[in-house]
């Protein structure tokens, strides 16, 4: 590869790298919005992932490669209702294991059995740029509540 064609490479990466940037700023802005209006009270993790413990348990932790069943639903920031539990059934999954958004893993990991947790998930950890083609749209940070009913 000749130095023009790696320049050019280069400049491509920095032009995607400085727009992904400015989006993940922006999201970050409209869910630290969404959190003032409502008044949340709400932990921030590394990766971005904010949470509340809305009930507490003395239940057992949860850890990578358990199967976890719980109750959920999810909502677009704009109030929109995506899915839940009440006409899904119980989601299953095992912690670790990559059938549900990243941000459902990673409050699993923070949560006992029998307790209940709002969540914003930023997209990163949801389902990314590309939406899940259904009634998440691209790019989109999500509301949700997850209660963990049991762990095996």
């Amino acid at each position: 590869m000749n130095s023009d064609t790696q320049k050019q490479e280069q400049a491509i990466k920095e032009n995607l790298i400085e727009k992904n940037k400015e989006i993940l700023k922006a999201e970050e802005e409209t869910i630290e919005g969404y959190i003032m209006r409502h008044e949340l009270k709400m932990i921030k993790t590394p990766s971005g992932l904010r949470y509340h413990k809305m009930i507490e348990s003395k239940g057992d932790s949860i850890k990578s490669g358990d199967n976890v069943k719980a109750a959920y639903s999810v909502y677009l920031l704009d109030g929109t209702h995506c899915y839940s539990s009440d006409s899904t059934g119980l989601l299953t999954f095992k912690v670790g294991e990559y059938d549900v958004p990243n941000g459902f893993h990673e409050i699993a990991l923070l949560l006992k059995v029998g307790e209940k947790a709002q969540l914003i998930i930023p997209s990163h950890l949801a389902y990314g740029i590309t939406g899940d083609n259904n009634k998440i749209p691209y790019a989109s940070a999500l509301n949700c509540f997850i209660e963990i009913k049991e762990r095996n």
